[in-house]
């Protein structure tokens, strides 16, 4: 992924157990896809246009990677695992792969949110994403860098076969 370009250190260090922000993730999904950043182009009360996410978060609007509620996108928020795995089937779904939801059978998956149920099972069915050794998902738990990168390096390897 370093030498791909699409993860990036923070002087000389990836800080690989800290929390990874929804912009973070939004740039490492973006630059997975091998996509082109818009221009920021407004629509979110929390992005301006000077942030250095402004057009990857334009870009993530864009393709459907990414939505927002209430006019907000909170991008400096750490990402939830139901979150990113909601990204991740918006970005499967818009280059083409597709999946069938078969359910999940985690222990705590009446805490997976209405809205992420689909797309965590989905996401679990690509072989994008996992539950913890429990048999639990975590979905409210943030997501740390290292398995954001373990989640786009599958995302790789999904696009690749």
């Amino acid at each position: 992924l370093l030498d791909q370009g699409i993860v990036k250190g923070d002087g000389g260090t990836l800080n690989l157990g800290d929390e990874i922000s929804r912009a973070e993730f939004l740039a490492l999904l973006i630059r997975a896809l091998g996509l082109e950043e818009s221009p920021y182009q407004g629509g979110a009360a929390d992005v301006a246009p000077e942030d250095w996410y402004a057009g990857i978060i334009q870009t993530a609007l864009d393709r459907g990677l990414a939505q927002g509620s209430g006019g907000f996108l909170r991008p400096e928020a750490p990402i939830t695992r139901e979150e990113m795995a909601k990204m991740l089937v918006s970005a499967c779904v818009s280059i083409g792969i597709e999946a069938e939801d078969h359910g999940v059978g985690f222990t705590d998956g009446d805490a997976i949110s209405e809205w992420a149920r689909e797309p965590v099972a989905k996401a679990v069915q690509l072989g994008l994403i996992n539950g913890f050794e429990d048999c639990s998902f975590q979905p409210g738990a943030h997501t740390l860098r290292e398995q954001a990168m373990v989640v786009i390096f599958r995302l790789l390897e999904l696009v690749q076969t």
